[in-house]
């Protein structure tokens, strides 16, 4: 596994999945008996014109991304999330050790633009 690869991976296995959840659960709320917030968000999100829907989608999109881009930024080194001067080191191990984020690499910049549920990758 390459940097840009596991990068690949993680949009195409969490990044759009996430938005989908999302997405699912605003048209079918979980459980089986959905909480009332669950519903009315439902409810809300029913009622809208398709381009209003796709626009949501848009957003919870944007938002899967920058929570993926900040959680690679602090893989990177360059997003803090304590006080201390600190690394993180993320390995593939495999066959072999692989080091994913050396300090040449930065993680976060190979991410691309927004999640889309059926978009290929």
């Amino acid at each position: 596994m390459t940097p840009e690869s596991f990068v690949r991976a993680v949009e195409a296995h969490v990044g759009i999945p996430a938005v989908e959840s999302v997405v699912e659960n605003l048209v079918n709320p979980p459980g089986r008996v959905p909480r009332p917030e669950d519903r009315e968000l439902s409810a809300w999100y029913a009622g809208l014109s398709e381009l209003d829907r796709e626009r949501i989608i848009s957003l919870i999109g944007k938002g899967a991304h920058a929570a993926i881009f900040g959680v690679l930024a602090v893989l990177d080194g360059v997003r803090t999330v304590d006080d201390e001067a600190s690394t993180f080191e993320l390995v593939h191990v495999s066959t072999k050790r692989t080091l994913l984020n050396p300090p040449a690499i930065c993680l976060h910049e190979e991410l691309r633009s927004e999640f889309l549920p059926g978009r290929s990758r």
